[in-house]
């Protein structure tokens, strides 16, 4: 999963988007959608993780609090897309 995709997937769970987001954060129209392909300002990528509460390891890397493991992406894009009700029936069938 790329960087704009972890992106995307945080801000879809957050009910929000990329234009939202650089509207709040004062970047023109597009630009987090050319991270894949050009390197974002460190304020700026700050800035993003802030808003979206993520960490900014799990935004460059998949990885969340110096976890390392291997993240299934397919495993987690399906999870992501759950609604909220279906995350907690997951998460008490797991528990």
């Amino acid at each position: 999963m790329t960087l704009v995709e972890r992106i995307r997937l945080v801000a879809e769970q957050n009910g929000t988007n990329f234009k939202q987001i650089e509207e709040t954060i004062g970047i023109g129209n597009g630009n987090i959608r050319r991270w894949d392909t050009s390197s974002p300002r460190v304020s700026t990528f700050l800035k993003v993780a802030d808003l979206l509460n993520v960490s900014t390891d799990y935004l460059l890397r998949g990885h969340e609090f110096g976890r390392v493991e291997k993240i299934d992406d397919e495993l987690f894009a399906l999870v992501a897309s759950l609604n909220q009700q279906h995350k907690s029936e997951l998460k008490g069938y797991i528990n």
